[in-house]
């Protein structure tokens, strides 16, 4: 869990949100980063990804949340999994293999919601990726104060008090620092050129909560532009 007690604030850091820069940010404003709560093991060199929501002795503490449009986010979780090495993917520069194996990533990842419900207490890789990356939070019992965007991630960070009233928001080390953080604006391709209408209908029924609550467009997959007809079709057609 990542905790500032002197800020009385929780921050949910699910992976590929760009939680390795904001750590480097939240460092300065004395969070804690707690491995396995409620264990008091804090780590230093890293942010934890636990989802945890606030005890009750922490009831009164508010919630931040890093997010990212899913598409990407889910394109970003594939990368890390056919890395090879520190920075080289093995087709980041191959834009159709690039589609073709991400396809069938998705084909089979998603394929794990209809099979887990016919299993009994079945653990194993394929629960685990469900759980452990793609469905880590939802904001159904806590709703964040703030929302940090990777997209919009200085400007997001302008929105917490805690930061936007202090010196290092006022030196302009924080937005320097975001806005020229490779792990932030380097990527092998955008998103949107390597979805398939199946794909994105995929990935959009399964996190179509967050589509509606974080006001990500449904539709931004692709740089087409889609007909009515189109649209209709992608948002209601039967997976």
């Amino acid at each position: 869990m990542n905790i500032s007690h002197k800020h009385k604030t929780i921050w949910w850091a699910p992976e590929r949100c760009g939680t390795k820069a904001t750590a480097h940010i939240f460092k300065h404003f004395d969070f804690e980063f707690i491995l396995n709560y409620p264990k008091s093991t804090v780590g230093n060199s890293y942010q934890s990804h636990q989802i945890i929501l606030p005890p009750e002795k922490f009831n009164d503490y508010q919630v931040v949340s890093s997010i990212r449009n899913p598409y990407d986010r889910i394109l970003g979780i594939y990368l890390k999994f056919v890395n090879v090495g520190v920075s080289s993917v093995y087709d980041k520069y191959n834009h159709d293999q690039t589609v073709f194996t991400f396809s069938n990533f998705i084909d089979e990842l998603f394929k794990i919601k209809k099979i887990i419900p016919k299993l009994n207490n079945y653990i194993g890789p394929r629960q685990s990726v469900i759980e452990n990356y793609i469905s880590k939070y939802n904001f159904d019992t806590t709703i964040p104060k703030n929302y940090i965007r990777i997209e919009n991630i200085v400007e997001d960070m302008g929105k917490i008090d805690f930061i936007s009233g202090s010196p290092l928001w006022s030196s302009g080390y924080i937005k320097n620092y975001l806005t020229k953080n490779e792990y932030i604006t380097t990527h092998p391709f955008k998103f949107n050129s390597v979805y398939t209408f199946k794909t994105a209908q995929k990935v959009y029924e399964y996190h179509k909560q967050f589509f509606l609550t974080l006001g990500y467009d449904p539709f931004s997959f692709t740089t087409e532009e889609l007909t009515n007809e189109e649209k209709m079709r992608f948002l209601h057609e039967i997976i």
